[in-house]
């Protein structure tokens, strides 16, 4: 039946979109010379693809787009002549939002059908603007990671009739895991015009929206052997290593490549541009198929460095594998590293039972490891003395006695010849507040509030209904207006909120506007702020921060731009000074935006949304935001990470055009389960909207309100179901065992009973085994009244598509809400509603 049921969705899509089209890859007898103007003889042997339809609609694009591509002995090569009466592009740095502008943009993945997986599809973006500028990211389950780079080249030049360009993509930078010469691809074009009116968008197979790989063009017949290209470089990082006895900086990673290639691994190392080592390193794979790479560095200092690894075949020098990041080095023998307490490298005394906690690491033998604990004056506090020194130490002192100001640990390593070394690291001793709430997170990233857990709970938006929020168990609002009143009006609100049992976040740019590019500072667009702009920030934080309803700081939303985002690094650093008080949260709509951000904020907020279609389709899938919010999780440190569910119809937030709609209920909450599963420790919806609206009334600030699935559903539904399980959500995690793998899973321990919440993310119905960490016959599941026998001390039961399921074997633990309820209101508020 399932078979049948894949079969007939594959043939609609068909009908609607037709089969992806087709292109043979022409060889390039010789390389091309980027110019932009097609003078190489192997141009002529390849014809030009065009034909480009707007998507969805499969209509004519308004201006032609026409493309070659040929397969090089190193590469694709690609031309493209692109008609425009009215170019619009800007010079911009690396990896800026192009698609504002004239682009073209290339999916690539090299593999000849894409998995039925959404959850492991990959595929590669590469834009480019009219000018040469460019902006590539790497794509798997629907994740972007724009960190990702590579060395592809492109030559563009504007003329009258609109812009060519040529581009070359090395084949080493696709990564190909198979040795298939049949890829799949698409080529689509952003066009708006100079005023801004229109934005048009087209694309090559025609398909519902951009990136969807089923829709992909076929890349057949590419002449290359792709098997070199076989090679991957896990867990690259820099470190300190004892080489001939002595602490030295070095590369490692893992390379895997062909059993007995011999490789050579070239690690470049750059700093604010300069170029500071270029080391080598030879290795042969051996029969298992991976080898540890260690590369010695040159390096003297500690510091964030940029890495560029580049893997060649020894003995042919064929380029086969290439890779970028960013990673601290801390160059000294010793390590100390802040511990337990240490939110933001400070100690709060206003935390129950206040301890300075850390760690220290010997990189190197040595006679003695004395460590101290010093005041801003240079007295001891604390000193403790090794002999000989440990390879790593825990310590922990009481710090309830400490007097607020600034401290640092330092360490000395003694005995060890040239590897004698001390490292100070310095720390904040907070006291309490005289007034308002310290809210700082635990070491599980957790907060607390006023020393006790706190689960966040609530919505971006207007301050408008908080009662109504309130009343249905929400107890936050991220607001983004209020800001922009007179402090006299801002502490009335908090007022407000304090009696409806909210706590407020919000922009602490006291009447400036923060755009994704730049800042609105007295009627003017700047990227930078002047120093009575700060100034004017601080009067506000000062008149707010000992508000009991002040939660935190709500600095930026989906910032774009190396300029602003240093800005917002600046204002960040200014809050922590002037408010170590109340987190600084920040939002973004992708994974590597939050994880490109740390340093940035507290609290990272993602901001990713399925956004569903008329058509049942998503923008992007159930699963994905999973998988991105889990990457946060993974990438951020001790920084928090929350999830921005999406509480709106994009159909109406857009004015009635489009094909979107409102989020199911049960879309809704499977989202939201699979975000906490993933490890978000916050739920705060995207947006409350306006209660005065009607169901299915255009309006950008309709809100939940725009229809049923979310006003009921989240007021009536999630907003008490999250209340009610509040205290299972706060309690102590516990591992259990489930399959499938897919399924998002987390549990709780919470007085001696246990709690399993389970999601199914996937569009199918999917079987479920969980094993019940303790030995019981029955669980029950709340909110659906029912039971479920246990087979062998397990779960096991059908999920259907995008089912959630909450079991518990404590018999007392309140019901919840009812969900069968919750549906029959949401099916009969749909009856009778008026709909356009």
């Amino acid at each position: 039946m399932f078979k049948r049921m894949i079969f007939t969705l594959l043939l609609a899509t068909l009908s609607l979109y037709g089969a992806p089209r087709r292109v043979a890859a022409t060889k390039a007898a010789e390389p091309i010379r980027l110019d932009g103007k097609f003078e190489e003889p192997a141009w002529e042997s390849t014809s030009w693809q065009a034909g480009f339809t707007t998507p969805k609609l499969g209509t004519p694009a308004p201006q032609e787009t026409r493309f070659k591509v040929l397969a090089g002995k190193r590469g694709l090569y690609f031309a493209f002549q692109v008609e425009d009466s009215s170019v619009v592009a800007n010079r911009h740095e690396h990896d800026y939002a192009l698609w504002n502008e004239d682009c073209i943009e290339i999916f690539l993945t090299p593999e000849a059908e894409p998995s039925s997986d959404p959850n492991i599809r990959e595929y590669k973006q590469f834009i480019f603007n009219a000018l040469g500028m460019q902006f590539e990211q790497f794509s798997r389950g629907g994740v972007g990671d724009t960190s990702w780079n590579a060395p592809w080249k492109v030559a563009a030049h504007i003329h009258d009739k609109g812009f060519d360009a040529e581009v070359f993509i090395p084949y080493y930078v696709m990564e190909p895991a198979t040795n298939a010469q049949t890829w799949r691809f698409n080529i689509a074009r952003e066009d708006p015009d100079k005023e801004k009116t229109a934005h048009h968008l087209s694309i090559w197979s025609p398909a519902p929206k951009f990136a969807d790989l089923d829709s992909f063009g076929v890349l057949e017949n590419i002449p290359v052997d792709f098997a070199p290209y076989q090679v991957s470089l896990d867990s690259p990082s820099l470190a300190m290593r004892v080489i001939d006895d002595m602490a030295t900086p070095v590369f490692v990673g893992t390379l895997r490549g062909i059993p007995d290639k011999h490789y050579s691994v070239k690690v470049a190392i750059r700093q604010d541009g300069e170029v500071l080592a270029f080391q080598a390193a030879e290795v042969v794979v051996p029969q298992e198929g991976n080898v540890s790479v260690t590369v010695p560095l040159p390096l003297k200092d500690s510091g964030a460095y940029e890495c560029q690894v580049l893997v060649t075949e020894a003995h042919s020098g064929l380029m086969v594998h290439y890779q970028e990041g960013r990673f601290e080095l801390n160059i000294s023998k010793v390590v100390v590293r802040l511990e337990g307490q240490c939110y933001r490298d400070s100690v709060y005394l206003s935390l129950p039972e206040p301890k300075l906690e850390f760690q220290v690491e010997c990189l190197a033998a040595a006679e003695e490891l004395l460590v101290q604990v010093l005041d801003a004056q240079g007295r001891e506090k604390e000193r403790e003395v090794f002999k000989p020194a440990p390879s790593v130490h825990h310590f922990q002192f009481a710090a309830a006695d400490y007097a607020p100001g600034a401290y640092k640990i330092r360490a000395t390593l003694k005995g060890a010849k040239a590897n004698d070394d001390v490292i100070a690291v310095p720390f904040q001793v907070v006291p309490k507040p005289t007034s308002g709430n310290v809210v700082v997170l635990n070491p599980e990233r957790r907060v607390l509030m006023n020393g006790k857990p706190f689960f966040p709970c609530g919505f971006l938006g207007g301050p408008g209904p908080m009662t109504t929020m309130s009343q249905a168990g929400f107890n936050f609002v991220h607001s983004y207006v209020v800001h922009y009143y007179d402090i006299e009006r801002i502490l009335k609100t908090l007022d407000e909120a304090q009696e409806a049992g909210i706590y407020l976040a919000f922009y602490p740019t006291h009447k400036i506007s923060c755009g994704f590019f730049e800042f609105k500072e007295k009627g003017k667009m700047v990227k930078t702020l002047s120093p009575d702009s700060f100034e004017q920030m601080g009067k506000m934080v000062d008149a707010v921060k000992g508000h009991p309803a002040l939660f935190g700081w709500y600095l930026y939303d989906e910032p774009r731009g190396a300029e602003i985002t240093a800005q917002l690094k600046r204002i960040y650093e200014f809050l922590r000074e002037r408010d170590p008080y109340h987190p600084v949260l920040g939002l973004d709509n992708s994974a590597a935006g939050c994880i490109n951000k740390k340093g940035h904020c507290d609290i990272h907020v993602l901001d990713m949304y399925p956004s569903p279609n008329q058509d049942n389709t998503y923008s992007i899938e159930l699963e994905a935001t999973a998988s991105a919010m889990e990457k946060v999780v993974n990438s951020v440190g001790r920084e928090g990470a929350w999830y921005c569910p999406q509480a709106f119809d994009r159909q109406s937030f857009e004015g009635g055009k489009g094909f979107g709609r409102a989020p199911t209920f049960v879309e809704t909450r499977a989202v939201v389960f699979g975000a906490l599963a993933a490890g978000a420790t916050a739920i705060v919806p995207y947006k409350i909207g306006n209660p005065e609206l009607e169901y299915f009334q255009v309006n950008t600030n309709s809100g939940i309100f725009a229809s049923p699935e979310m006003k009921v559903g989240w007021l009536e539904g999630l907003g008490p179901e999250l209340k009610n399980l509040s205290p299972v959500l706060l309690a102590q995690p516990i591992r259990v065992a489930s399959t499938p793998a897919r399924l998002r899973v987390f549990a709780r321990k919470l007085n001696g009973k246990h709690f399993v919440v389970a999601a199914n993310l996937e569009k199918r119905p999917v079987p479920v085994e969980i094993q019940w960490p303790t030995p019981a016959k029955n669980v029950r599941v709340l909110g659906e009244k029912r039971s479920v026998p246990l087979q062998d001390g397990k779960i096991i039961e059908t999920f259907e598509q995008y089912a959630v399921h909450v079991y518990t074997d404590d018999p007392a633990y309140p019901e919840g809400v009812d969900l069968a309820a919750v549906a029959a209101k949401i099916k009969a508020d749909l009856a009778a509603a008026k709909r356009p």
